[in-house]
């Protein structure tokens, strides 16, 4: 069994398509999944036709597949990968720095960097 931060880290990188389901396509271009890749969660995928031949492909880099690959529970997973994201996400009261104050309630004025780095001078003189 992975750890959850295994599984994590497999489903990021699937989802970025820096790492793929192992597997085959057949001669019609059908891509299906090898005996290791194979999960019960597949049974319910549509079998790969001409006209969809990555159903399985799509399949095996979701969630549900990932937990089912490393014997966790989807929920687990799912939770486990919230958390995380939680984490990396910017505080809510975090200023966007990237952006200028609009409006007359931000209550400050637009300067150029020139023009501050003359006040910030000037205060260091005084």
């Amino acid at each position: 069994m992975a750890s959850i931060e295994q599984a994590i880290g497999q489903y990021e990188r699937r989802q970025a398509r820096l790492e793929h389901p192992d597997g085959k396509t057949d001669g019609g271009g059908r891509w299906y999944p090898s005996e290791a890749e194979r999960q019960d969660c597949c049974n319910v995928v549509r079998t790969p036709s001409r006209a969809w031949p990555w159903s399985y492909m799509i399949h095996c880099r979701t969630l549900k597949h990932v937990a089912a690959l490393n014997q966790l529970s989807e929920r687990e997973l799912r939770s486990a990968l919230a958390l995380r994201q939680s984490w990396r996400r910017p505080a809510k009261t975090a200023p966007d720095l990237g952006q200028e104050p609009t409006g007359e309630s931000s209550g400050m004025r637009s300067i150029s960097l020139a023009q501050a780095a003359r006040q910030f001078d000037r205060h260091l003189a005084s």
